[in-house]
């Protein structure tokens, strides 16, 4: 009798502690967009995604920081360009919310490719595609003990000039009067060759190499499942392992991989997602207004 007591004690309070956990999401976000998901009650570890029916197009795990001295469980999902517009679910174990997905503008645009830069984009080796496993592997590992920078980012060039936006829909004009479609996953700043590329905020390198398609490469982690990457580099000035602080110098901008000029391509990704970089630009990482209006 006493064990059995024992035993509905302890499913008590397993199903009390389930329902102690709120989950806060926002009403919307714009398709390339960063949804912020605030846990009250939960611990690090939770795992949440972003779904819709039996489709899930966004996973990660939730993981505590210090917002303003308030340690707070936070959760990042990154929101697919291509998403189409509509309403999805936003799961937190077995706690769902719903989120409208909108609408956001994208650029079209064709570009012409020679010889040497069409061999590349339609290279199809194993090397190649080892490298695309590898950088896709570094890009999906969510480590919750890997906090780092939670605020404003720090544009990685001092160059205005943007050459190619965030989503723009891109077809590629081969050569052999081919054409393939794509879709631009970063900004592109044209730089004269040489110029200073910085850390956009503190964090740690976790790839410093060469790449076939994006030359020169820099990844840096800044939070768990959210990193940065800078391509087409001339030279790097870091190494795999370091921890860089913002604004520290770690390449010079170049024109190595598939580019058609000296460029730096900058890159954000969220849980392998990868989102719009401007706004972490002016309202950071994480949407610490939405967290801090409901705790």
């Amino acid at each position: 009798m006493k064990k059995k007591l024992v035993l509905i004690l302890f499913f008590i309070l397993m199903a009390c502690s389930s329902y102690a956990v709120d989950l806060f999401v926002p009403a919307s976000v714009k398709q390339g967009g960063v949804i912020t998901v605030f846990v009250k009650g939960g611990e690090e570890g939770l795992k949440i995604s972003l779904s819709k029916g039996d489709k899930f197009y966004s996973n990660s795990e939730c993981f505590e920081d210090n917002l303003d001295g308030h340690n707070v469980i936070i959760g990042l999902l990154g929101v697919p360009s291509t998403l189409p517009v509509g309403t999805y679910t936003v799961k937190l174990e077995d706690q769902t919310k719903n989120i409208e997905v909108i609408k956001e503008s994208f650029i079209c645009e064709d570009i012409p490719l020679n010889s040497h830069m069409t061999s590349l984009r339609q290279d199809d080796g194993e090397q190649r595609r080892e490298q695309a496993r590898a950088l896709t592997k570094i890009l999906l590992k969510v480590n919750k003990d890997d906090v780092y920078e939670n605020g404003i980012l720090k544009k990685p060039v001092t160059e205005l000039r943007i050459t190619s936006f965030y989503g723009d829909r891109r077809t590629y004009l081969y050569d052999d009067g081919t054409k393939a479609k794509s879709i631009h996953n970063g900004i592109d700043y044209s730089a004269v060759p040489g110029t200073s590329v910085y850390a956009a905020g503190e964090g740690q390198i976790v790839f410093a190499g060469d790449r076939i398609i994006t030359g020169l490469s820099v990844v840096i982690e800044h939070l768990p499942g959210v990193y940065s990457l800078y391509y087409h580099l001339s030279g790097i000035d870091t190494e795999l392992g370091q921890s860089v602080k913002k604004g520290e110098l770690i390449g010079e901008v170049g024109a190595t991989g598939l580019a058609t000029g000296a460029h730096l391509h900058w890159e954000m990704r969220v849980g392998g997602v990868a989102v719009k970089p401007e706004p972490f630009l002016s309202t950071g990482i994480i949407d610490k207004a939405f967290i801090l209006s409901n705790m």
